[in-house]
């Protein structure tokens, strides 16, 4: 605005005679305008002087009080009021450039609002002429002009009192928002805008101490409309505030504003401290818990209650079930579960003395019983043989995991895999049948047990029974048995290395040679080994020769003899082969045919 006066070499606003005041109205323009001041006594309008705090200058106006012609050079004086500042611009209004008759008075800023006041000075001893005393004397009465100035906006704060309640019914808190009018005069069409309480925190009972105001609480929302001001005063708008959610709420408001005399708007406020809501708490201290049929449980706490007003109590849903028991006091679960539950989910809530409430939630599985089955009921083993893992008791259902125990002590060498059930090792010494206990136990402490029965056995043993065989070829053997096997466990097994000769045979069973040997063998060596079922092994040996066949040959066709009278020896038929010692017979028919025969070493005879 300044520079279009100047431009446009504008008419004076208002006009002011010596010693007389001038009062310029600024309608709510604000900083940043200016308005035009005319000196109609010419004898001084080289002599306007001020000082930037309002005091009467008196020292040399020239050198520190800008607002005078010295020379050619129109200079300017910066004003500070407790309101405003300003900036004070000598104009040469078309008398020449080293005179001047209007002084434009800028606001630069403002910090207040409605009257305020500038002091300036007229000055002795200085014409039209460019002449002034350098020294002027100062008229004894200052010069004042009023400012009134527009209208500053009005502030706005937030607060909770008491900034701490609980959940509890009744308990309550007040939110104040105070507004203050800062302007000299009164403000009109005050406001605040709605604005949101935050999520859980509820309001009622709003209400106002502003004049003409109406306090709204609508849609969770706080409001104010149509009030109005004094200067420089205070009103208030409150609000009943309770919660049933634990937290910490803050507040921000709307924004402040007023209409008269001149629209402004301020800003908005956030309460400095927020309040704070407490109550009970519920928290999860067992996230699951898996028990067993049947087995009473170790006392357990799945929610934790804390905070809000003593004494807490606790509940809970669905129902536990059959044979457990709830604790209201403490929240403790106790009891033998009677049937089986599959995995439930269960809230447990927590209420204080002010029925305010927290509530948290875990997981409950009953397992079946424990069992103990018996797998295996008798197990006879071998002395220093290694036992095949077996499992003489399979255990089932109650909670994982399960253990293995059992009594009494296993044989020496023998060991129990506690996880498993699973029995291994080598007996180290012979053990009568005994009866065992295996008892299955899980991780609640429920046990079942079942039985077996176990033997150690001796040491399989192989004794040889006959040394040595000789066999004829061709010619059957009765059954003999060379090694005969004893201890171990039943039944045992023999087996024969190397191979027996083509023709003879070995009963895996009991040990027995039986067959017709079809070749002939050298005298050999064989091993008898005797296996039980526990592949426990003896072994020994024995000699097998097969001979060739028996022969019989004719050495003399005929032979006549006289009575009573002795004949010289001869042999009419010649044995071979075969086994023993050879021996001739006659045979009792007509033909008085001769027989030979062998006595075997083995006391069989062979033809």
């Amino acid at each position: 605005m300044l520079s279009a006066m100047v431009a446009a070499n504008a008419a004076c606003n208002f006009t002011s005679g010596t010693g007389s005041g001038a009062t310029i109205t600024i309608n709510g323009t604000g900083a940043g305008n200016a308005v035009g001041l005319c000196v109609t006594n010419a004898t001084v309008s080289f002599g306007l002087y001020g000082s930037s705090n309002g005091a009467n200058p008196n020292i040399d106006a020239f050198n520190n009080y800008p607002m005078t012609a010295g020379g050619v050079t129109l200079t300017n004086l910066n004003y500070t009021s407790a309101k405003a500042t300003y900036t004070l611009v000598p104009v040469d209004n078309g008398a020449n450039q080293n005179h001047t008759d209007e002084y434009d008075i800028r606001i630069n800023s403002l910090s207040g609002g409605g009257t305020d006041t500038i002091t300036l000075w007229y000055a002795s001893g200085c014409n039209p002429g460019n002449t002034c005393n350098f020294t002027p004397t100062f008229t004894d009465t200052s010069f004042t002009i009023t400012v009134n100035l527009p209208a500053v906006a009005p502030t706005i704060t937030a607060a909770f009192s008491p900034t701490s309640i609980t959940t509890a019914s009744g308990s309550t808190s007040t939110l104040t928002l105070t507004i203050t009018n800062p302007n000299s005069f009164t403000l009109t069409g005050l406001a605040v805008v709605a604005s949101g309480l935050p999520v859980n925190l509820n309001g009622s009972s709003p209400a106002t101490t502003c004049t003409s105001g109406t306090a709204t609480f609508a849609g969770n929302s706080l409001s104010l409309s149509g009030a109005s001001l004094n200067s420089s005063s205070s009103c208030t708008v409150t609000l009943i505030v309770s919660s049933t959610t634990p937290g910490s709420y803050s507040y921000t408001t709307g924004t402040v504003s007023a209409s008269g005399p001149s629209a402004v708007t301020g800003g908005a406020a956030t309460t400095a401290t927020p309040l704070t809501v407490t109550g009970p708490t519920a928290t999860q201290a067992i996230a699951s818990q898996t028990l067993t049929q049947n087995q009473p449980t170790t006392n357990f706490t799945p929610v934790t209650g804390s905070g809000g007003t003593a004494p807490l109590t606790y509940g809970i849903s669905p129902a536990l079930p059959s044979g457990l028991t709830f604790n209201t006091a403490t929240g403790a679960i106790t009891g033998s579960p009677t049937a089986t539950s599959a995995a439930t989910t269960y809230t447990v809530t927590v209420t204080d003395a002010n029925n305010a409430l927290a509530s948290n939630t875990f997981s409950l599985t009953v397992n079946a019983a424990v069992n103990a089955t018996q797998a295996v009921a008798s197990k006879t083993l071998t002395v220093n043989q290694a036992a095949t893992s077996f499992t003489p008791v399979t255990g089932g259902g109650g909670k994982a995991p399960l253990s293995y125990g059992i009594s009494p002590s296993l044989p020496a060498g023998l060991n129990l895999n506690t996880a498993n059930g699973a029995i291994t090792g080598l007996p180290t010494a012979t053990f009568a049948t005994s009866t065992f206990t295996v008892t299955v136990t899980d991780a609640n402490n429920a046990t079942a047990s079942a039985t077996f029965s176990l033997t150690v056995n001796g040491a399989v043993t192989a004794t040889q029974s006959i040394a040595a065989v000789t066999l004829t070829q061709n010619h059957a053997t009765p059954p003999f048995t060379p090694v005969t096997g004893g201890g171990g466990t039943a039944p045992l097994n023999y087996a024969v290395s190397p191979s027996l000769p083509t023709g003879l045979t070995l009963n895996s069973s009991t040990g027995a040679i039986s067959g017709t040997p079809t070749a002939t063998q050298t005298a050999s060596s064989f091993t008898i080994t005797v296996t039980d079922t526990n592949l426990a092994t003896a072994s020994n040996t024995f000699s097998l020769t097969v001979n060739a066949a028996v022969t019989a040959t004719q050495a003399v066709a005929a032979a006549t003899g006289t009575v009573g009278h002795a004949m010289t020896p001869f042999t009419p038929v010649t044995g071979a082969g075969g086994t023993g010692t050879p021996r001739l017979r006659r045979l009792a028919d007509a033909a008085r045919r001769l027989e030979l025969q062998y006595q075997q070493r083995a006391g069989h005879r062979h033809a």
